[in-house]
């Protein structure tokens, strides 16, 4: 006998599992827009997420130089959100990398020119040390 296909939002309803997953998606997206409107506009546009753990509000940025920029903020931004009744003991910055983005450009092959080959030679003969000597003359016809 062929069952009739179930509308997702009665599933979501009927598990408790699935209920409980809900439940902590809207507190996670409540508590993310909460800091959203406390930080600055240029800022809050890298900030992907926020998680509560253990009086621990922990921020995920979306690079290295957003989450220091997070880092930088995250004394202030405490004391608005323990103003506004929070329990923070200490904000932990994260960095998230979404799945699929590449870090770094393309790899481009290098090329030693023929002037900064010269120079690393003029500059090879001025080296008392043997071994870095040889190994500066070694890198200067890379250039030839």
């Amino acid at each position: 006998m062929a069952r009739t296909p179930q509308a997702l939002f009665e599933i979501l309803n009927v598990s408790t599992a699935a209920a409980s997953l809900v439940a902590q998606i809207r507190e996670q997206s409540a508590l993310l827009a909460l800091v959203k409107r406390e930080l600055e506009e240029s800022v809050n546009a890298h900030l992907l997420a926020t998680l509560m753990h253990d009086k621990q509000l922990i921020l995920y940025a979306d690079s290295p130089a957003w989450a220091s920029r997070l880092r930088f903020g995250s004394r202030t931004l405490r004391g608005r959100l323990v103003s506004r009744g929070m329990e923070i003991r200490k904000i932990t910055v994260r960095v998230f990398l979404q799945s699929g983005r590449r870090r770094g450009g393309p790899h481009t092959e290098r090329h030693l020119s023929r002037a900064n080959a010269d120079v690393i030679e003029t500059t090879a003969e001025t080296i008392d040390d043997p071994g870095l000597r040889r190994a500066l003359k070694r890198l200067s016809r890379h250039g030839r």
